[in-house]
């Protein structure tokens, strides 16, 4: 959702480690943007690809059933909608 062409908030179903929030915020060219995990009541662990590299609670296959890689597309797709929204494409996005 972008507000007032500045804000945009991306809400997303699970917990996401903090990484991804931060490098989405520095991807993202609005004015502020604010991310929220935990929506729409699944809570399953979404890790970082470098996080399930070096393992840990919360990054391997036990706990986190998501594809490897699976938050890095769920940011990269959520930046895509942020861009749309303030118009930055020239021309549609199939699947948008």
């Amino acid at each position: 959702m972008l507000v007032n062409g500045e804000l945009a908030l991306v809400g997303a179903s699970g917990e996401f480690f903090a990484d991804h929030a931060i490098r989405l915020k520095a991807r993202s060219r609005a004015k502020k943007t604010l991310f929220f995990g935990y929506c729409n009541g699944h809570h399953m662990y979404f890790p970082t690809i470098e996080a399930a590299a070096e393992g840990g609670y919360g990054a391997d296959a036990t706990v986190s059933w998501a594809a490897l890689g699976a938050g890095e597309q769920m940011m990269d797709k959520a930046l895509i909608n942020i861009y749309t929204l303030m118009g930055k494409f020239k021309t549609p996005i199939p699947g948008l």
